[in-house]
């Protein structure tokens, strides 16, 4: 979820583009602004990806992480497999 502040009229919070909240110290700063200020129009907007869009999305890193693991284990098989068959030669060569 995300969250963002407006303070109409306001410099530190304004409409045109929203403060992101992070974390309570930050919302808590958005209240203090506004009893300090007096400005009394505001607003909190609270964005939600769609569900499916973000399990989807995890699919999808799973997938690419799986992909990255068997890219890089077949790389060392082919690395371990050619410096095997090159030392396997040498020996051939020298005896």
């Amino acid at each position: 979820m995300a969250w963002s502040v407006y303070i109409l009229k306001s410099k530190k919070f304004p409409k045109k583009s929203p403060l992101h909240l992070f974390d309570e110290a930050s919302f808590g700063q958005f209240l203090n602004e506004i009893v300090s200020s007096k400005l009394t129009k505001g607003g909190v907007t609270i964005r939600m990806e769609n569900l499916q869009k973000e399990i989807v999305q995890a699919r999808k890193e799973d997938l690419l992480a799986k992909t990255m693991k068997r890219i890089i284990a077949q790389s060392q098989v082919t690395t371990m497999l050619r410096s095997g068959c090159a030392m396997g030669v040498s020996d051939v060569d020298s005896g």
